[in-house]
């Protein structure tokens, strides 16, 4: 039988160790969590850079086809977000096209006359190029952001 001295000054190592270890989780989980924070910065920030290219190309290049009652049609415009949403997923694809359907509404050439035909004429519309982000997976490599 050892004696109590040696049996405290084991239970104290075996603490000093165990500390080490929770020491560790709190470290790898608080990494974790830091990388997904960056993660999700650069993808808004991704975002806003290709709502504004969205934007610019929506007022530079003439659309594809004008409605005789108002409205066009132009896929410059729209090719920036379908890039998105293939990139980055369905989740991110339909958060910058909704996006950028509430900004659309406020640019010069919007018609909106009831409050429901502005939500599916400007954000639910522009969200639906956000479901391209379904093909996500055939076209790119889920572990580097660059097309084949």
């Amino acid at each position: 039988m050892m004696p109590p001295t040696e049996i405290h000054h084991q239970k104290k190592q075996k603490k000093h160790r165990n500390f080490g270890k929770n020491k560790l989780k709190v470290y790898l989980k608080k990494m974790i969590q830091t990388n997904l924070d960056v993660q999700r910065v650069r993808i808004l920030s991704e975002a806003s850079i290709f709502i504004a290219l969205t934007i610019v190309l929506k007022n530079i290049l003439p659309p594809l086809f004008q409605m005789p009652q108002g409205g066009s049609v132009s896929i410059a415009g729209l090719v920036p977000l379908l890039w998105f949403a293939l990139r980055r997923g369905l989740k991110w694809g339909v958060f910058a096209g909704f996006l950028y359907g509430l900004i659309h509404i406020f640019l010069p050439g919007s018609y909106i006359i009831d409050p429901v035909q502005g939500l599916l004429d400007y954000p639910l519309a522009f969200a639906t190029l956000g479901l391209a982000g379904l093909i996500k997976k055939p076209f790119i490599s889920s572990k580097d952001h660059s097309f084949p």
